[in-house]
């Protein structure tokens, strides 16, 4: 069987009628970006009300915009930026996957200063760890989850609209 030039071509264009829907297009950076700033700002809004409910004190939300800010600014710097210059092949990855390493990423951000600073405890002073030293990684786990979770939506959004 012969296959002549044209036929080639041919093959390759979509018929007339037929579009590509927007799930094929790419987002823009841009466009990415955009979502991932709605996901850390709705994630710390929604952890900023939890924390001033929990946490009941005289300066509990300068508290929250100075270091809730901070640690929100690391988590993105660290955990969002990467995922969104991964671009859509997030969109690819496992959801369950995703957020998990998500939640990870925010644990990690913030057991930051401990593994930067628990090198400097005196001589002979030792550390007992117990559960309730990880309840802020815990914590920090879910609001990372759920920020990765919601990026995720978000774009997913985008990419069906």
């Amino acid at each position: 069987m012969e296959i002549f030039e044209d036929n080639r071509s041919e093959c390759r264009r979509l018929p007339s009628g037929v579009a590509l829907g927007r799930e094929r297009m790419r987002k823009s950076f841009s466009t990415r970006l955009a979502c991932s700033f709605k996901a850390l700002g709705i994630m710390w809004f929604v952890s900023g009300i939890m924390f001033c409910l929990i946490v009941k004190g005289p300066s509990t939300v300068s508290f929250w915009c100075i270091w809730g800010s901070a640690f929100f600014v690391l988590g993105w710097l660290f955990v969002g930026l990467p995922i969104v210059a991964l671009g859509e092949r997030i969109l690819r990855a496992s959801f369950l996957l995703l957020i998990f390493a998500g939640g990870l990423g925010g644990s990690v951000v913030m057991a930051l200063p401990a593994i930067f600073f628990g090198h400097s405890l005196p001589p002979g002073a030792h550390w007992a760890h117990s559960f309730n030293d990880l309840k802020w990684e815990g914590i920090a786990f879910v609001a990372a989850a759920l920020t990765t979770g919601l990026y995720y939506r978000f774009l997913r959004h985008e990419a069906v609209d």
